[in-house]
């Protein structure tokens, strides 16, 4: 790919950054700060395009380059931080329920991403990339550097772990009503 006209990088742009900034907001949980990340992203790959090779698709290779921004930003500046759920209350929100369901809900969202942030990086990231960007196995082993098989099981011990850590969270809440 060596076509560097405006309108292919508009198009590249387009058609990726969603993808690109919801990884990178997962990961920092800071809007702003994702949305500049996802800038570095860009120009990282607008000055990297003509090294893309075809063996992966270029949404692979950009999550990729969107990870070395991110884990670069996160090491240097050593970011503390939390996921956000601000997302997902949107969704919430949308749909027709009442005030009692939306609180329960809130309170599983909330301890649901409370729970992601207890894992451990690899879990965490191997999640966010399966479960909510939904990459395949094959783009996860990619974006990772894993084979697929490590991509396969890391998923299983996260999820179990994130379960684990769910529960623990959900019992503590129930405990608060008693």
């Amino acid at each position: 790919m060596t076509d560097h006209s405006d309108e292919k990088i508009t198009q590249i742009y387009l058609l990726h950054s969603d993808a690109v900034f919801k990884y990178i907001y997962y990961m920092v949980s800071d809007k702003h700060l994702a949305e500049d990340l996802t800038q570095e992203t860009f120009i990282r790959v607008y000055k990297n395009l003509n090294q893309f090779r075809s063996d992966s698709t270029i949404s692979t290779w950009m999550i990729k380059i969107a990870r070395n921004v991110t884990l670069d930003h996160l090491k240097k500046k050593r970011f503390k931080h939390l996921l956000n759920i601000d997302l997902f209350m949107n969704t919430l929100t949308n749909k027709q329920i009442s005030y009692g369901d939306l609180m329960i809900q809130s309170e599983d969202v909330n301890n649901l991403y409370q729970s992601l942030n207890t894992l451990k990086k690899e879990y965490k990231e191997v999640i966010i990339l399966r479960k909510i960007n939904e990459c395949s196995i094959k783009e996860t082993a990619m974006i990772l550097e894993w084979s697929e098989d490590k991509v396969k099981s890391m998923t299983s011990r996260a999820l179990i772990q994130l379960r684990k850590e769910f529960k623990k969270r959900e019992a503590s809440f129930s405990e608060s009503f008693r």
